[in-house]
């Protein structure tokens, strides 16, 4: 989807950002693009850990109660049993188990900003900290303290901050 997007528009140069899984997918757009310019990751995945199973099975029992999958359906309608079910289905299945982007993250060259929650249910430290060690181009990591998964929920004013400063220091 990205290389249609990068082709219909003609982009030249960009910076990738991404929550959670879309912190893994910015990454590997980073690493197949030498005109990305920055990447950002927030609560990123880069590996998967058995904080990550535990938590995406807490969610998806959490999402059993009533008017939980309310939340979901007004990101994605109909839709929205089916995201949870190909969320929950994929991280917890077994074949998922060695699933990790050391590969990728090994070919991102761009500066990159690495924001993780110290107290992340689905990720310890170590997932943000392959963000930062793997990837080849300048490297800043900010363990938000008492900050959870959604940082940029939590605590939006912080993680802006953070932003700004790194994307001044990319001009």
């Amino acid at each position: 989807m990205f290389a249609a997007v990068f082709e219909l528009l003609a982009i030249d140069q960009f910076i990738v950002m991404g929550h959670s899984v879309g912190g893994g997918m910015s990454a590997c757009i980073a690493a197949d693009y030498a005109t990305c310019k920055g990447l950002v990751t927030i609560s990123a995945q880069s590996m998967l850990e058995d904080l990550t199973v535990l938590g995406i099975r807490e969610a998806k029992e959490a999402f059993k109660a009533p008017g939980q999958l309310a939340r979901l359906e007004k990101y994605h309608g109909a839709k929205a049993q089916w995201v949870l079910d190909a969320w929950t289905e994929t991280w917890c299945d077994s074949q998922f188990a060695a699933w990790n982007l050391s590969e990728q993250l090994s070919r991102v060259k761009c500066p990159n900003l690495v924001l993780h929650g110290e107290l992340d249910e689905y990720a310890t430290e170590s997932q943000a900290r392959a963000f930062s060690e793997q990837t080849h181009g300048k490297s800043e990591l900010h363990i938000l303290a008492g900050l959870h998964h959604m940082p940029h929920k939590e605590n939006p004013e912080l993680v802006l901050q953070h932003i700004a400063e790194f994307l001044a220091h990319l001009r």
